[in-house]
């Protein structure tokens, strides 16, 4: 999820703020794709140094 994704869904849960689930379960959303980005981030790198020259 890029970060001009995050922003438009955060935004949208900002403005729809008046639905009392909505704006946690974004947030929970955003926080679970940015760990899924940060491991598949490390995984590429570790098998970016891992390759033989």
């Amino acid at each position: 999820m890029t970060r001009t994704e995050r922003v438009a869904l955060l935004g949208i849960g900002l403005l729809l703020g008046w639905i009392p689930w909505l704006l946690p379960g974004l947030l929970i959303l955003i926080a679970a794709v940015s760990c899924f980005t940060l491991f598949q981030r490390m995984f590429t790198i570790r098998n970016m140094l891992n390759k033989d020259p």
